[in-house]
């Protein structure tokens, strides 16, 4: 006859193997005696609907079981379901207390999110230093997440050498493989600071992160590729990565690749593709996108031309911080599409969008016979650089 430990087993083997009808009713005759270890793994079934129909409140009904057989995981994950009101009833007070018990018996995922929950304050008083102090005993356990953790409290906090401790704890983080840890050293070397600015080493940890599937770290890999940033320009392995991280949902990367295709940088031209992936990141918040999709509509690009729908997402587009946006909406009011022509608008808009330090509306105030020295002497420079250019160029 098997023991408890050798039927544990093989629950976990057919969960592996996709069995998990046949895993739940190991699962559910140890639990019934009362093996903790086999309630937890009935809870993450109707956690995550695996085998089961998804059952929030059946889920925290086998954590509390668990939790009461001494299972600190099981503490974990009923605390974070306390946290969010998932299948119980919302109380952070008792998702703090059950995450400092798991903590308290050396945990160290309970000990990374203790001091999540001290940092934010959740469940109990804002308390920095205790945060650090939970995240330091984690990371003395060897987890990664803790040290990426820690890093950034200390990068947010603190200045001058101290941050060099954020530097040391990332580092070690992405010797280890950390992809996360390996991404924001990247930006640290990338941006200089805390350590000198080297984008070989940039690109090499944003390389090993990619290769992880880090969606952040394949769009800032992509962007060096495409500005031949420690690597010779490459804009179809730009396209490449831009696409691989925008299928990974990373929004700056959607509206890359919608550029690509509407320009032909590093693939086709394909107006169609680039309106989809323009929809994609402007439903992910893109401003820039909400501006490109208004610009196709405007000029009949990949779709019929609607001066009315470019005037509604210039206008959204605008709200939301677009500078070229609302230098669109003032291109509009100037010649006359889709309203009635207005130099007073037109220059309303302009002066609107030079101060939010568009060098286009620069231009055209210069071109109206306006006054534009009050605009910054970086917004006249690169107004000066892009002259005679088009705003689609």
């Amino acid at each position: 006859m098997k023991n408890a430990d050798q039927e544990l087993s093989e629950g976990v083997k057919y969960i592996t193997e996709g069995d998990h009808r046949r895993a739940g009713r190991i699962f559910r005759r140890l639990a019934r005696r009362n093996v903790a270890e086999a309630m937890f793994n009935l809870g993450l079934m109707y956690y995550d609907g695996n085998g089961v129909k998804q059952d929030y409140a059946k889920a925290a009904k086998w954590y509390t079981k668990a939790a009461a057989g001494g299972m600190d995981t099981a503490r974990l994950n009923l605390a974070i379901m306390y946290l969010y009101g998932e299948g119980v009833k919302q109380d952070r007070k008792k998702a703090f207390d059950l995450m400092q018990e798991a903590a308290d018996h050396g945990y160290d995922r309970a000990e990374a999110q203790l001091g999540i929950m001290y940092e934010n304050g959740y469940g109990t008083e804002k308390d920095t230093a205790m945060a650090k102090a939970w995240y330091r005993s984690a990371v003395q356990q060897g987890l990664p997440e803790a040290a990426l953790l820690l890093a950034e409290l200390i990068l947010q906090e603190e200045k001058g050498p101290a941050r060099g401790e954020a530097a040391e704890l990332l580092s070690k983080a992405a010797e280890d493989g950390f992809g996360p840890a390996q991404e924001r050293l990247g930006l640290l070397y990338y941006s200089g600071d805390t350590v000198p600015r080297d984008l070989s080493k940039a690109f090499e940890l944003f390389t090993r992160a990619a290769d992880q599937d880090l969606p952040d770290a394949q769009y800032f890999l992509a962007c060096m590729y495409s500005d031949g940033e420690a690597v010779p320009i490459d804009e179809a392995k730009a396209f490449e990565l831009f696409s691989r991280a925008a299928d990974n949902g990373n929004t700056d990367a959607q509206f890359n690749v919608g550029v690509a295709y509407e320009t032909g940088v590093g693939v086709g031209i394909d107006y169609g593709k680039a309106i989809s992936w323009y929809w994609m990141a402007a439903i992910g918040g893109s401003s820039d996108a909400v501006c490109n999709l208004g610009d196709m509509y405007e000029n009949g690009r990949g779709i019929g031309k609607d001066y009315e729908v470019a005037k509604k997402l210039y206008g959204i587009a605008s709200e939301h911080g677009s500078s070229l946006a609302t230098c669109s909406l003032g291109d509009m009011y100037r010649l006359g599409e889709g309203v009635e022509k207005s130099p007073e608008t037109a220059e309303r808009y302009y002066r609107q969008s030079a101060e939010q330090g568009c060098p286009e509306a620069v231009e055209e105030l210069r071109k109206m016979g306006k006054d534009v020295s009050m605009y910054g002497k970086e917004v006249r420079e690169r107004t000066e650089a892009q002259r005679g250019r088009s705003k689609s160029t």
